[in-house]
């Protein structure tokens, strides 16, 4: 495994979850939930990471991991526009290390990335 690599994969997940998680229009008005999960199953470990942020509109997911995309009406936020490559990065880190990304994301509640690599 290039550890460096996958540090970086992760932090990026960790990151974005902080930034999405701190809507600047809700912020005070719920608590801010980050988790991240390690799990070993049988054949794979699985790394979540999860918030309960602004999420990601259903017609932008399948497209997140698309270089230079962003979720204009979700995911923008005016101080950090960012330049929509980082889940690309980390879709790229995953799958050269033989492993599979999945989110799940629901508006105004939270998205959660599952990251399974084989063992």
């Amino acid at each position: 495994m290039d550890e460096e690599k996958m540090h970086h994969a992760i932090y990026n997940l960790i990151d974005n979850a902080i930034h999405y998680a701190a809507d600047p229009d809700l912020r005070y008005k719920r608590y801010i939930h980050i988790e991240v999960g390690l799990d070993e199953l049988v054949d794979d470990l699985v790394i979540t990471v999860s918030d309960n942020g602004i999420g990601i509109s259903k017609e932008s997911i399948p497209f997140i991991f698309e270089r230079f995309f962003k979720d204009n009406k979700a995911r923008t936020m005016p101080k950090n526009n960012g330049s929509g490559i980082g889940l690309s990065l980390v879709y790229t880190v995953i799958t050269e290390h033989g492993g599979k990304i999945e989110v799940e994301s629901t508006q105004n509640k939270g998205t959660s990335f599952v990251i399974r690599l084989p063992l």
